[in-house]
């Protein structure tokens, strides 16, 4: 595959659920500390692969829900600027270039992590988050790619 983040081995996390109990302990640990079930070693690398992929489906999903904000910055604020100011219209081309790789992003969580099988209690709140992200910039796109529309329409592109 081209795109990397689908290639991209998981984060290396020493813990895992136990199998039992669900609390987490350290991928050494041959007895749950918590309810004193036994775990052998392919149930606990197998459970340590499976809390990676989850660790890591939440971190990225919780660190692109940082970007909302940035998404409704970017679709009004980058065609009011061009619209109000006497800047260079031909500048409207690179406006669509950031909401396209956060919705490629999105669509690639989506395709990665988001039909994992897991008890974690934050997963489904990464879910959520990833598919208001993903509306949120598919939203800014829209509206960038109107705005495109519009100038090309218009004739306000001014050439260099």
């Amino acid at each position: 595959m081209l795109n990397p983040f689908l290639e991209e081995e998981p984060s290396d996390t020493r813990m895992l659920p136990c199998p039992s109990c669900q609390e987490i302990v350290d991928v050494s640990t041959r007895t749950c500390r918590y309810c004193g079930a036994q775990i052998d070693e392919t149930t606990a690398r197998q459970l340590n692969a499976d809390f990676q992929r989850v660790t890591d489906a939440v971190a990225r999903a919780n660190t692109f829900k940082q970007t909302i904000w940035l998404a409704v910055l970017l679709a009004f604020a980058g065609p009011l600027y061009l619209l109000l100011t006497a800047a260079n219209h031909s500048l409207v081309i690179v406006l669509p270039f950031v909401p396209v790789g956060c919705v490629v992003y999105a669509i690639s969580w989506h395709r990665k992590y988001g039909s994992l099988k897991t008890r974690d209690k934050d997963y489904p709140d990464s879910v959520r988050s990833m598919r208001i992200g993903l509306i949120v910039w598919a939203g800014c796109l829209i509206v960038q790619a109107a705005f495109l529309a519009y100038v090309f329409w218009s004739g306000m592109l001014i050439a260099d």
